[in-house]
C-alpha cells in the first residue's frame, strides 16, 4: 500500500519491475549526469568569469553545479536499482 511519496519505507517493494527501455534510458541518464558533472569542473581558458574555486573552469558555477549533477546521478541510480 502507498502512502505517500515522502515515505520512503513504502517503496522499499516494488510491485513493477521496470522493462529494459525504460533501464537503458536510465542508464543514459545515469552516465550523460556524471560526465557532465565531471566536465564542469574541466579548466577552459574561453570562460568569461573564473569559476567559485578560482579558476576559469567550462561551468562557472563548477563546484555547486557538479554537486547537483552528481547528486541526481545518485537518485538515477537509486531508481535503477530499487526498480
Amino acid at each position: 500500500m502507498r502512502r505517500c511519496p515522502f515515505f520512503f519505507d513504502t517503496f522499499t517493494s516494488r510491485e513493477v519491475n521496470m522493462d529494459s527501455g525504460k533501464k537503458n534510458r536510465l542508464y543514459l541518464l545515469l552516465l550523460t549526469s556524471t560526465i557532465l558533472g565531471i566536465a564542469t569542473l574541466v579548466p577552459f581558458s574561453g570562460a568569461s568569469e573564473p569559476s567559485i574555486l578560482g579558476y576559469h573552469a567550462l561551468c562557472t558555477f563548477s563546484p555547486i553545479s557538479s554537486v547537483l549533477l552528481f547528486y541526481g546521478g545518485l537518485l538515477i541510480y537509486g531508481r535503477i536499482k530499487n526498480g
